[in-house]
C-alpha cells in the first residue's frame, strides 16, 4: 500500500505551497501525519494497492473553529480511545485516535483539542464539554411534532466543566477530557467544546459524533 495524505492551503484557485506527506508500504491501519500553517485548508488523503489496481481518494475543506476577533483559538476536535493517561501533546493523542466518528454507546470517549496564543505566564481556562443530540438530523414527522409538544424521549445532555491554568513557557495550551458517554442512546450528536478566558468572548469548537448500539 502507499498512502498519501496533502493540505493544500490555496484558496479561490490561487497556486499555493502544499504540504504532504507520503508513505510507501504502508499498514493497513494506521495514522498520517503533515502539518501546515492552522487556516482553511483543503485536505486530500489517498491509499493506493497497486497490486490490486486500486486506488481509493477522499477530499475535504477543513477550517478553523469561528473565532474572529478573538486572542486564543481553539484547534479542532480530535476523538481517542482512552488508555490511562491524558495525552499532552498531538503526537501522543494520534496513536489513539479514533479513526470514524463512530462510537459505541458503552464506550468512554476521550476527546483533544488545543489553545492558541494563551498567556506563557497562565491564565485561568474555564472549559466545558457538551454533547448534545444533533438538531439537523433528518427525524419522522411524528417525532419531531413531539418535540414541540413536548413529549417523547428527550435526551439529556452529557456536560464535564472544568477549571484549568493555561500552559506556562508556552503559547499553545494542549488539553484532554474523557466522557461518558453510557447515558446516550443510539443517535446522532454534537460534542461542543466551549472555553472561556478573561478580555474575550466565549470559543467554541464542535464536531458531530455518531453513537452506535453496544
Amino acid at each position: 500500500l502507499q498512502a498519501a495524505l496533502v493540505l493544500s492551503p490555496g484558496q479561490n484557485g490561487e497556486a499555493m505551497q502544499a504540504f504532504s506527506a507520503i508513505v510507501d508500504n504502508a499498514p493497513a491501519r494506521g495514522t498520517l501525519t503533515a502539518r501546515a500553517p492552522w487556516g482553511p485548508l483543503l485536505m486530500s488523503a489517498e491509499v493506493e494497492a497497486e497490486s490490486k489496481s486500486v486506488l481509493v481518494r477522499a477530499r475535504y475543506g477543513i477550517h478553523p473553529p469561528y473565532g474572529v476577533g478573538a486572542r486564543v483559538e481553539l484547534s479542532d476536535l480530535l476523538f481517542y480511545t482512552p488508555y490511562g493517561d491524558f495525552p499532552t501533546s498531538v503526537e501522543e493523542a494520534l496513536p489513539h485516535a479514533i479513526h470514524t466518528q463512530k462510537v459505541r454507546s458503552g464506550e468512554p470517549l476521550g476527546v483533544f483539542w488545543e489553545a492558541y496564543d494563551t498567556d506563557p505566564a497562565g491564565e485561568q481556562m474555564t472549559i466545558t464539554l457538551t454533547v448534545t443530540p444533533d438538531s439537523d438530523q433528518e427525524t419522522s414527522w411524528l417525532g419531531r411534532l413531539g418535540r414541540r409538544l413536548g413529549i417523547g424521549d428527550d435526551v439529556s445532555p452529557v456536560t464535564l466543566g472544568v477549571q484549568e491554568m493555561s500552559a506556562r513557557g508556552s503559547t499553545v495550551s494542549p488539553r484532554a477530557l474523557e466522557l461518558d458517554i453510557s447515558t446516550l442512546k443510539a443517535g446522532e450528536y454534537r460534542v461542543r467544546l466551549e472555553v472561556e478566558v478573561k478580555g474575550q468572548y466565549v470559543i467554541r469548537a464542535e464536531r458531530r459524533l455518531v453513537v452506535t448500539g453496544p
